[in-house]
């Protein structure tokens, strides 16, 4: 569909581009992947994270004085450090299961370097 786009739209290139013949290509390829599979479910969870930070919290360091970057380094990290790390441990397992759509998309290629 992007050769399609690029190529008789708007006429940048006039023959498809082999997006997966090469690593930096493959690799390009897979990373936008990635970024797709697990930006929209952080996100989520995060947003909901958030969301159950006390406000109490805030206007008082509000009151004491402290500046936005103290609140988010000592009342945001703090309250969702448990989904920090339960983020973090999901990736993870992810990451090592990305074996499959790796094989699936480039089977390896070039030479193995995917």
């Amino acid at each position: 569909m992007l050769n399609y786009f690029i190529t008789n739209v708007i006429h940048i290139s006039t023959a498809n581009i082999p997006w997966l013949d090469t690593r930096a290509g493959g690799m390009f390829v897979l990373i936008l992947l990635g970024i797709w599979k697990g930006v929209g479910w952080n996100m989520v969870v995060f947003l909901a994270a958030l969301q159950s930070v006390p406000q109490e919290l805030y206007e008082s360091a509000e009151m004491d004085g402290c500046g936005s970057i103290a609140k988010f380094i000592y009342i945001t990290i703090p309250c969702i450090k448990s989904t920090i790390l339960f983020a973090l441990v999901m990736l993870t397992i992810g990451g090592f299961n990305a074996f499959t759509s790796i094989k699936m998309i480039t089977g390896g290629k070039p030479m193995h370097k995917t």
